[in-house]
């Protein structure tokens, strides 16, 4: 490994600074991007202004809800263990949604 990236190497701290950020940043991003797809989902799958609103706060609900049970499996687990979780689980629900088609009404 190259020493700029050891943990003894005077510039980690900022580096890890630096990718933690990124990761926050990226988080946030990812919570607010459903709502910049509102209006194609208004218009493609003719969801309503009720409907939208829904979607959204089932979204938001299911972030308040989850996140203190992601909290405790990463204090309570070791985290290699819980990030490959995440991400298998992250990918399986990818997966699944382009088997997802519009509910008939």
């Amino acid at each position: 490994m190259p020493g700029f990236f050891r943990a003894s190497a005077p510039h980690y701290k900022w580096l890890l600074v630096a990718v933690l950020s990124l990761v926050a940043f990226l988080n946030e991003v990812d919570r607010h991007a459903i709502y910049a797809l509102f209006p194609l989902l208004e218009k493609d799958l003719g969801m309503s202004k009720l409907q939208l609103g829904m979607l959204g706060s089932a979204f938001l609900w299911a972030y308040a809800l989850l996140g203190p049970q992601a909290g405790y499996a990463g204090d309570r687990f070791p985290r290699r263990y819980v990030i490959i979780c995440s991400l298998v689980l992250w990918s399986v629900m990818t997966g699944l949604n382009g088997f997802a088609t519009p509910a008939l009404s």
